[in-house]
Formats: C-alpha cells, structure tokens, sequence
C-alpha cells in the first residue's frame, strides 16, 4: 500500500514539475534536469524506488533512463513558460493593472 502512496505522489511530482503556468517550479525543474545530467540520465525518485521495491513508477521491473523525448518535454514546458512570462510583461508596460483584466474579458 505503502509504495502505491509513493508512486502517487511520485506522478503528482511529474505533472507539477511539467506544468508551465505555476509561478515556483522552474528551480525544481532546473534541479530535476542537472539531475538527471549528473545521474547519467536517470530519475533519482525511480531509482529510490526500485531499491526498495524492485518496481518503479511507471509500473516495470526494470529501470529505465530518461529518454531524450521526456527531456524535450521537460524544456517545452519551460519554454511555454516563457512564452507566457514575456507576453505578460509586454501586456503590463502597456496598461495599468486594472485595466489588464479588462483586456482580456472584453
């Protein structure tokens, strides 16, 4: 019971590390990714995993490094991130405060 609690707030890890609208989780994903570099491209929470459970999150037996699809995945996030954060900036020189709301719900 115990590992399925953990494998839960292991997915729930992921999808907060890959959604690009909260405001904190660029630190994390920076440090997920430079672990992921120095790790030799391996999760650190999977591998936890299966030492004491000989299974990881995903649901196999065996471990696998993170591929370079899932790291593409990681930077997009990140990069639409940006998007957003450089689109809001614009948006903010150009109008006081309350006025923004009013762009966008006209």
């Amino acid at each position: 019971m115990l590992k399925y609690i953990i494998f839960f707030f292991h997915y729930l890890f992921i999808l907060y590390v890959l959604y690009p609208f909260s405001p904190y989780n660029s630190i994390v994903a920076l440090l997920v990714y430079i672990s992921w570099i120095y790790n030799k491209n391996y999760c650190i929470i999977s591998q936890i995993e299966y030492k004491y459970y000989n299974e990881t999150c995903i649901l196999t037996t065996k471990l696998k490094p993170i591929s370079k699809y899932e790291k593409y995945l990681l930077l997009f996030s990140q990069f639409i991130k940006l998007i957003f954060l450089v689109h809001n900036t614009l948006m903010l020189q150009g109008h006081n405060y309350f006025q923004l709301l009013f762009y966008y719900y006209q």
